[in-house]
């Protein structure tokens, strides 16, 4: 039985989505410093208490394994499912802007923090929060009401926030912190896609 490209894409976008939230929640979990308020996801795979350079870094294990498989699964399920629901669609804009999310994740897995190239890793963070965000906001093309106002709204608060995280002294970061303000932006994608894989399977 051959099923529809478009429901085979939503099932590599939901078991992207559920093994990736469940990768960073075990690895926050072994994180000895974890503290949502303070601690980037990336710190996750590196601990640097200078960005910008590699030699003050600490790796904490398992926690940078298991969030570099996960991102690493995750990447390859997303940019899977970017090429089928391009087949299904048509949507090139939307289907890049997916196949981008799942390229900065491979991104983040292959630079962490600890390389010689620290900078890479985190413009691959935002572009997978600006790419994810622009997928759940044309995705309304591709979805039908009621879920379409979920999709606009889910895509829009990253949006919104991703301003906020380039400069620290603001409201902003002043309430949520530096690591709050980030999972504020990643969290609505994360939900996005779980939402967005239900959707297309359901057909």
């Amino acid at each position: 039985m051959r099923y529809p490209l478009d429901r085979v894409a939503g099932l590599l976008i939901s078991l992207g989505s559920v093994q990736f939230v469940f990768g960073l929640t075990l690895a926050e979990i072994f994180y000895p410093y974890s503290d949502v308020l303070r601690t980037f996801v990336n710190n996750l795979q590196a601990t640097c208490y200078d960005p910008f350079t590699t030699t003050v870094c600490l790796i904490h294990q398992p926690s940078a394994t298991i969030f570099n498989t996960s991102s690493v699964l995750f990447a390859v399920l997303l940019i899977f499912s970017s090429y089928f629901i391009y087949r299904s669609f048509r949507a090139r804009l939307f289907s890049g802007c997916l196949l981008l999310s799942g390229a900065g994740f491979a991104t983040i897995s292959l630079f962490p923090e600890i390389s010689t190239s620290p900078v890479i890793n985190g413009n691959a963070f935002v572009l997978v929060y600006v790419c994810g965000s622009l997928s759940a906001v044309l995705a309304y093309r591709l979805v039908k009401p009621p879920f379409t106002y979920l999709s606009l709204a889910l895509g829009l608060i990253p949006l919104a926030l991703l301003p906020f995280a380039f400069g620290f002294q603001n409201p902003v970061v002043s309430t949520l912190g530096e690591g709050g303000l980030e999972r504020m932006i990643a969290y609505p994608i994360l939900l996005w896609l779980l939402t967005f894989g239900a959707y297309l399977m359901k057909g």
